[in-house]
């Protein structure tokens, strides 16, 4: 009986890692999208030349360029009266686990804040 449960908690563990092992990338990509957004509203908040679709392009190059699936029509960015830059956008991603298919929504979002002196 001991043998049983120690194979039990042993492939418990396994499939832990496993699934962590799947899943876990997927959510560090999307806070380090997330802080892409921020390098890019931060920037764009004191570098006013640049333009929103500038802006998109480089965050969508960004998530291209590693692997998330973030649409172009799903990403929005916006300037506001007191220049303020807003960023935000969400995305779903497919993971094939053996026993349960998994879907997984993200949503990526900055707001970066004029500093005024």
């Amino acid at each position: 009986m001991s043998r049983l449960r120690a194979l039990f908690v042993l492939l418990v563990i396994v499939v832990g890692v496993y699934v962590g092992y799947r899943v876990f990338p997927l959510y560090f990509a999307n806070y380090a999208l997330e802080e892409a957004m921020d390098d890019n509203a931060r920037d764009a908040s004191v570098n006013y030349n640049r333009s929103e679709d500038e802006i998109r392009d480089t965050v969508l190059k960004y998530a291209h360029s590693n692997d998330i699936p973030l649409r172009p029509e799903k990403l929005h960015v916006q300037r506001t009266e007191n220049r303020d830059v807003l960023i935000w956008g969400d995305y779903d991603v497919h993971v094939d686990l053996p026993v349960y298919p998994l879907d997984l929504h993200f949503q990526a979002a900055s707001k970066n804040k004029k500093q005024r002196m």
